[in-house]
């Protein structure tokens, strides 16, 4: 999860408004292709709901919501009720972008 490491540290340090959002989002979905290959359900759920704003942000609503999705079956397998209230939470917001747009 180094990939996801580095890609909050841009984040952190002011990276979007930087303009390094193509690292950003590059670090975060080779992080989430990798998680979901090896199947490492902590992987698909944090990657996945740092990866799903990523790519609201970009006008990617549906891809956001799959990974969303994958990203819930991730935390329930888990059982981490508060992942699972924050990709709810996450959800209904790009949900509600991609309708007012």
């Amino acid at each position: 999860m180094t990939l996801r490491k580095i890609a909050n540290a841009l984040i952190e340090s002011g990276g979007l408004a930087q303009g390094r959002f193509q690292q950003i989002y590059e670090a975060l979905a080779q992080a989430f292709a990798i998680a979901k290959q090896l199947q490492v359900p902590d992987g698909i759920a944090y990657v996945g709901r740092d990866l799903a704003p990523i790519l609201a942000l970009d006008g990617l609503f549906d891809e956001a919501l799959a990974v969303v999705a994958d990203a819930e079956v991730a935390f329930a397998k888990l059982g981490d009720k508060a992942g699972l209230t924050s990709v709810a939470e996450l959800r209904r917001l790009i949900e509600q972008r991609k309708n007012a747009g």
